[in-house]
């Protein structure tokens, strides 16, 4: 049988993930995160690294990973301090990572496990396009100074937000097709995934999910808007008596 240890994440500081704030505020170990999100990452891989993982059985998959790194890079054969961040950039420039993946992938790498491909490229690369032009939107609605905005930039908004969820389908059929492929049967494959995706109940029989804690398993299945899409939670916003897009006054 298969075996899949679940390790959700926050891809960057300042994340509004629902499920990690629900981490934030009912762990009691994880009450002072909001303020000290690097302490997270540690615990991450403390307890990531307290796993007893047999290389030759076990693969590292992480989302927005589109293609293979492998223990006997030579960048990892003497893992010296400038090899160590030249594949610090090298991770940084094709993933897009932040410190904390970087850390937790370079430690399971030098473990001799082999990271594999996650994701489909041209999904990553559209995904972050889009993430960046919502950005971009959302930044001008924030600096004018106009006390209602226009029905079409509101409209560019949910649009966008509606792409993002459909990709968001996609890259998790991406996700649970090349796990499936690439893990054999014995073997245990460590997944990292933001907290946005949700995949961890659409494995097949003949794989086993774990989650890194059990308490994050809950968490994650009993958030209130765990099953919600960007654009429900937008919906959710636009509608609130109080706020909104439609009016910043």
């Amino acid at each position: 049988m298969k075996k899949i240890i679940l390790v959700p994440v926050i891809h960057a500081e300042g994340s509004t993930s629902d499920t990690i704030d629900a981490l934030i505020n009912t762990t009691p170990e994880f009450q002072d995160v909001n303020s000290e999100r690097k302490r997270l990452w540690s615990l991450i891989h403390e307890r990531v690294f307290q796993l007893d993982l047999d290389p030759t059985k076990t693969k590292l998959f992480m989302d927005g990973n589109t293609e293979e790194i492998k223990p006997e890079d030579p960048r990892l054969i003497l893992f010296s301090s400038l090899q160590r961040e030249e594949l610090k950039k090298h991770i940084t420039q094709t993933m897009g990572y932040g410190e904390g993946e970087i850390n937790l992938a370079i430690g399971i790498l030098a473990q001799g496990i082999p990271l594999l491909k996650t994701e489909e490229p041209e999904n990553v690369k559209e995904a972050g396009r889009l993430v960046v032009e919502l950005a971009l939107e959302l930044n001008e609605v924030a600096q004018s100074e106009d006390e209602y905005v226009e029905e079409e930039r509101v409209l560019r908004v949910g649009d966008m937000l509606r792409q993002l969820d459909n990709l968001a389908i996609q890259r998790d059929q991406d996700i649970i097709r090349n796990v499936n492929e690439q893990l054999n049967d014995g073997e245990t494959g460590i997944l990292v995934l933001g907290a946005s995706h949700r995949v961890w109940d659409k494995f097949g029989k003949e794989i086993e999910v774990e989650f890194l804690d059990p308490e994050l398993k809950r968490l994650v299945a009993e958030t209130e808007t765990a099953n919600k899409t960007s654009f429900e939670r937008f919906q959710a916003f636009m509608e609130a008596p109080e706020g909104g897009l439609e009016n910043k006054g």
